[in-house]
């Protein structure tokens, strides 16, 4: 509805006239409309261009496990399918992040169970490395494997079908069991020596959860022998990923799909991809921790109450999580302190790195310069990690002595001048394979 206006009153004007009787049908014309609009007939118009509403006071797009998944084709660039409403917005995102396969949640194996590595965005090299990965192509006709693929068993029924709105133009590959696990598989070939690989598809199973796998020519230890359990669910696909890292002679894989092992289990899937998975990861960074005037003496990291070691600021505090096996993390910082003004005064106490809780040996070193209105601390350490486990985020974090005789970054102006405190920590930290 439009915006609210307030009708003319029987004694003319549209307010009330201080003196004159208050009409039922005047009263009523003013409340009425109010109740009207509120009750379900408020839209653009009566909100402010610049009403600025908070995004948390707009309600999501998820309150179920099937809402939550649910995605809308946006068409082709010549033949758009628009969306009307913020809801058919968000659904055509999450048409365009899930249904090419990316930024799949991956699989891995961490040497006792399977677990999750998280998503591995933007870390692909190189073409799709599967043949007929769209599974379009069955020369064969309904019931054998689609082109480069093997048949699982001997599948009950296999037949390209019509896909739903949400997989876009393609065709779905359709199979169902016999009574046993039954599918299909492809062997890849050219794979790289020691290399994380990236195997998925979309799929989803119909009535007992299906499988999807990979064997051969696995290394040792995490991201080995591997498979995740293919949801079942009425209509919503899902993009299914496993991280594997190859054996030292790059032997040949096979990526196998197949459904449960009850007559007419099935399973519908489709897009299949093979990616080899980058393997630099770093990160670099300046934390400033204090850039201040002080006119009294100061603590740069404030003790604790008790004698003791404190955590210092959490600006201070960097992670960073490997994705396979055989990897090193390296991490090297430089705490700089400088004070100008008057004739400062330092004091330096104890400071140590930790990685996941545990103090570091370093190595570690320390410069001090202090001159007329100046005063400089410098503090270098530096922490390699050689193969920490995959998955699981390398937490550095740093801490101050709080002891009786400890003057932690302690800088004390003279008794006349204000001074100009700086602290700021330049790190590096990175993943590196380990050769």
């Amino acid at each position: 509805m439009a915006t609210i206006t307030r009708p003319g009153k029987i004694d003319g004007g549209t307010s009330y006239v201080t003196g004159k009787t208050i009409y039922a049908a005047d009263l009523n014309g003013d409340i009425d409309p109010v109740y009207s609009e509120i009750n379900g007939n408020l839209d653009e118009a009566n909100i402010a261009a610049a009403a600025n509403i908070d995004p948390s006071k707009i309600g999501d797009h998820s309150s179920s496990d099937t809402e939550a998944i649910t995605v809308t084709n946006p068409g082709t660039s010549d033949s758009p399918i628009k969306a009307t409403t913020l809801e058919g917005e968000l659904e055509r995102l999450r048409h365009l992040a899930l249904y090419p396969g990316l930024g799949a949640s991956a699989i891995y194996h961490n040497g006792t169970a399977n677990a999750s590595v998280g998503p591995l965005d933007g870390v692909r090299i190189g073409l799709n490395q599967i043949q007929n990965g769209s599974v379009q192509i069955q020369t064969g006709g309904a019931g054998t494997a689609p082109d480069g693929w093997t048949l699982i068993n001997s599948p009950l029924t296999m037949a390209l079908a019509a896909s739903p709105a949400s997989e876009g133009d393609a065709q779905v590959l359709s199979f169902t069991s016999s009574g046993t696990a039954d599918g299909m598989s492809q062997v890849i070939r050219g794979i790289k020596a020691d290399t994380v690989y990236l195997f998925g598809c979309r799929a989803r199973s119909t009535t007992n959860a299906g499988s999807l796998a990979v064997t051969g020519g696995l290394g040792s230890g995490a991201f080995q022998n591997t498979s995740t359990s293919i949801a079942v669910h009425a209509s919503s696909y899902t993009t299914y990923a496993i991280a594997v890292k190859s054996d030292s002679s790059g032997s040949d894989m096979t990526l196998s799909v197949s459904t449960g092992a009850s007559l007419g289990d099935g399973v519908l899937a489709h897009d299949f991809f093979v990616y080899e998975v980058g393997k630099d990861q770093r990160s670099v960074g300046t934390s400033t921790l204090i850039k201040d005037s002080l006119a009294t003496q100061s603590d740069i990291v404030t003790p604790g109450t008790a004698s003791g070691w404190t955590a210092a600021p959490s600006a201070l505090n960097v992670s960073i999580t490997p994705y396979k096996n055989n990897q090193r993390v390296v991490y090297r910082a430089t705490l700089t302190v400088s004070v100008f003004g008057g004739s400062p005064t330092i004091g330096i106490g104890a400071f140590r790195l930790k990685r996941d809780g545990v103090a570091v040996s370093g190595p570690y070193s320390f410069r001090a310069v202090q001159t007329s209105g100046q005063a400089v601390f410098m503090f270098d350490v530096e922490d390699i990690a050689d193969n920490p486990d995959p998955g699981t985020a390398v937490d550095y974090t740093y801490e101050v002595y709080d002891g009786a005789n400890a003057m932690t970054y302690r800088f004390s102006p003279d008794s006349t001048t204000t001074l100009t405190v700086q602290s700021v920590c330049d790190w590096i930290v990175r993943l590196e394979d380990i050769t």
